[in-house]
């Protein structure tokens, strides 16, 4: 966390490594898919507006990455789904929030 005047500014780097999606369809078929690396960047910027009340502006994945959409020939593994349940940093690309933090 760094400083700038009164601003406290937080950035984060999440490194996720190569992941693999295996699915079984009734027990017998396997379909599969290999997925690269990904890095995601979180980030948020607080100041003080009053003694006890800071606000707070932040993103988490401000950089609103997705995983590769999946395709099979059972059209993404039967269930309509464009996005691997297993993804580790999940399939909903970016959210960005606004908080008033009050300290009592």
């Amino acid at each position: 966390m760094g400083y700038v005047g009164k601003f406290s500014i937080l950035g984060r780097v999440n490194y996720f490594d190569a992941w693999d999606d295996n699915v079984c369809i009734c027990g017998t078929l396997c379909l599969g898919k290999n997925f690269d690396l990904a890095c995601i960047f979180d980030a948020k910027v607080s100041h003080p507006v009053m003694e006890d009340l800071t606000a707070i502006i932040g993103g988490h994945n401000v950089g609103d990455e997705y995983t590769v959409k999946i395709m099979s020939e059972f059209w993404t593994y039967g269930v309509g789904q464009q996005y691997s349940f297993s993804s580790p940093y999940g399939y909903d690309g970016g959210y960005y929030y606004v908080r008033l933090k009050y300290d009592f």
